[in-house]
């Protein structure tokens, strides 16, 4: 049930603690996801739902984040803060219908709301990082050299290409150092488990 009527009839709003059955469904399409970490929801989580109620779409982010300061690139007062995306998942029989853009322009939306000039995104891609850039990059966001990409004034102007040989190289291997850099970051977000 993925046709545009069914698009059209898709709700975008805040998360609550009542999401977290649906959210935790939508992260085990993950192939990396830690169960253990499957019930985080913060005040600035959207999901998208559909037309029967059920959780097709959530983004995991704040509009309180020093994230650029781990960007390559970016030289900013330290007292400046961004908005931030951890996570943008939609349930793999609504992607690419529109859903994940809905929910990144709610994101945009609330961010300018919360006085942010500058989104900051790290794209967790499975299996094709390719075309998941593709998406980000027709929403106006620009790929940093960390691999992260942002919207806004701020930031490295250029848009960094995802190298050959970090394409080819890619396996469905979970990389042990790069997840335990993303816990630490949850846990200094200090998401609720």
């Amino acid at each position: 049930m993925n046709d545009s009527k069914e698009h059209n009839q898709v709700t975008i709003r805040p998360a609550g603690p009542a999401d977290i059955p649906g959210v935790r469904d939508l992260l085990a399409q993950m192939p990396r996801w830690d169960s253990a970490h499957r019930s985080m929801l913060r005040d600035e989580d959207l999901i998208a739902l559909n037309s029967e109620g059920k959780v097709i779409g959530w983004l995991m982010g704040n509009h309180g984040s020093e994230a650029w300061k781990n960007v390559i690139g970016y030289e900013m007062a330290d007292s400046w803060l961004c908005s931030y995306i951890a996570w943008l998942l939609v349930d793999g029989s609504y992607r690419s219908n529109g859903v994940g853009s809905r929910l990144m322009e709610a994101f945009r939306r609330n961010s300018v709301a919360a006085g942010r000039d500058t989104i900051i995104a790290s794209p967790q891609s499975g299996e094709d990082e390719e075309k998941l850039l593709s998406f980000y990059s027709r929403l106006g966001y620009r790929r940093a050299a960390s691999g992260q990409v942002h919207r806004g004034p701020w930031g490295p102007p250029e848009n960094v290409p995802l190298p050959k040989s970090e394409v080819d190289s890619r396996s469905s291997a979970a990389d042990p150092e790069a997840e335990a850099i993303m816990q630490e970051y949850v846990r200094r977000l200090g998401y609720r488990q």
